[in-house]
């Protein structure tokens, strides 16, 4: 391809520098990376003369939340502003649970004997929930 770009891995590394966490290629949260992101890049506007809320506004939701008194029946309405969203993943609708408890059993395994290096090369196995 010709053009310009960066790598993910390269974006990461340069807007991680000077972060404890984030300056390394190590894998993070992504929750915590999206959140601090967003606050360098809302410092950043700030010391440019960009209107402070630039950035915000454009992740920015609204979410809704509906309770129902059971014995009264009044319904009660309430609303938070955010720019993240967290959704929760039902781990106990994986499909490979034993496959992944497996893999964790040989790494303990490993760890004991540290001499185990071409087995510890092994690629990680990881939990397969499917999103329906």
């Amino acid at each position: 391809e010709n053009g310009s770009y960066v790598s993910p891995q390269m974006f990461k590394l340069l807007v991680g520098k000077g972060h404890a966490e984030f300056s390394t290629g190590n894998q993070q949260d992504a929750y915590e990376y999206w959140s601090w992101l967003l606050d360098r890049m809302e410092r950043a506007e700030r010391v440019d003369g960009v209107p402070a809320d630039m950035t915000h506004k454009l992740f920015e939701f609204t979410a809704q939340t509906r309770l129902t008194d059971q014995q009264s029946g009044k319904v009660k309405y309430s609303e938070v502003s955010d720019r993240l969203l967290s959704l929760p993943i039902p781990l106990d609708a994986a499909t490979n649970e034993a496959e992944v408890k497996d893999y964790e059993e040989r790494c303990a395994k490993r760890q004991k004997n540290a001499a185990d290096t071409e087995a510890s090369k092994e690629p990680p196995v990881r939990l397969r929930v499917p999103m329906i």
